[in-house]
């Protein structure tokens, strides 16, 4: 059984490294450098779960370290981000709310990293598993998380529509792009024509794809001011929505487990545990071809622009519809 959940951890390891390998490439300085940890941490647990089922427990343990030490890095480089934010913009409130997660962090730090015996006493006596408190705050700060950045894109995008509902429809063409912290991330400049003048307007998102030169993508104005203009397909609101959803969702599977554990799901005739791993990585793989055909508009220059990482999104929705149909079979 040790086994079986080991090679499990060890294809979802794969999986979450291939979506991060992805997201690395297509995102810009900060994000790559926000993605860093996770990859060197999707990579130390499949270290890890392949040396256990090797019986290499020592080799295993140096990538349990590694996942650990990476871990807290990152745990405390973003707190200390988090916190510089929050005193540059006077959000007292937010930085006291920082201090629990600094308190959780550092009490699981010294229980795993420097007070081993310790942290092994506790696991042993009938007290409070704070493991299991931290997990939860984790997990529920990151599902409030995620409903807050749904709530903020799907707001925006109201205002939006509402701001642009009488706007009037021309093409844009792509003339140029800007460079963004680095040199392999842009905004897309469109120029589009309004009554004999030229005028023009750039993507509010970063991309590492530059579609060709006068390649076409609808461009919404204002009659009476055609300098107030926004591109349709993809924008910052829409990424803010698919990272919300993301979240939420994410940390609702570690809920549904929970639920699933304790048995309180046996009593429905199908296996949601597995129905909504199945729905999460569906609407994933169609959310992310989604989100790259709204920056192009067009079938083939989403294909172009995503070429062999095309693939990755496939892959989740056939693990995605795979799960659905087990999850009905399971039952039965």
């Amino acid at each position: 059984m040790k086994n079986i959940y080991n090679v499990r951890q060890i294809i979802v390891s794969v999986i979450v490294f291939l979506l991060l390998i992805w997201a690395f490439f297509k995102n810009q300085l900060i994000g790559k450098i926000i993605i860093i940890p996770f990859l060197i941490c999707s990579v130390a647990i499949f270290g890890e779960k392949l040396f256990l089922i090797l019986n290499k427990k020592k080799i295993s343990n140096v990538f349990k370290s590694i996942f650990r030490i990476v871990f807290f890095l990152y745990w405390f480089g973003f707190l200390i981000f988090f916190d510089y934010i929050c005193l540059r913009d006077n959000s007292y409130i937010f930085l006291l709310f920082s201090l629990l997660f600094w308190f959780v962090g550092f009490k699981v730090a010294y229980n795993s990293l420097i007070n081993k015996k310790k942290s092994i006493e506790l696991k042993n006596k009938n007290t409070v598993n704070y493991k299991i408190m931290i997990f939860a705050v984790m997990i529920a700060s990151t599902f409030i998380g995620g409903l807050i950045m749904l709530f903020i894109g799907f707001k925006n995008t109201y205002k939006l529509n509402r701001i642009t509902k009488n706007y009037l429809s021309t093409d844009g063409y792509f003339t140029n792009y800007k460079n963004i912290d680095d040199d392999s991330t842009y905004k897309l400049i469109y120029t589009y024509i309004v009554d004999d003048i030229e005028y023009t307007i750039s993507t509010d998102y970063g991309t590492n794809y530059i579609p060709k030169y006068n390649s076409i993508r609808k461009v919404k104005y204002d009659q009476n001011n055609p300098n107030e203009a926004v591109l349709v397909g993809t924008n910052k609101n829409i990424v803010l929505i698919l990272v919300g959803y993301i979240f939420t969702l994410g940390s609702f599977i570690f809920i549904l487990g929970i639920l699933y554990v304790l048995g309180y799901l046996d009593r429905f005739k199908i296996d949601v545990f597995s129905f909504d791993i199945g729905i999460i990585f569906l609407m994933l793989g169609i959310g992310l071809i989604l989100f790259q055909y709204g920056t192009t508009l067009s079938v083939i220059e989403t294909i172009n622009s995503l070429k062999l990482w095309l693939l990755i999104p496939l892959l989740f929705i056939i693990i995605g519809i795979y799960q659905i149909v087990i999850s009905f079979k399971r039952k039965k």
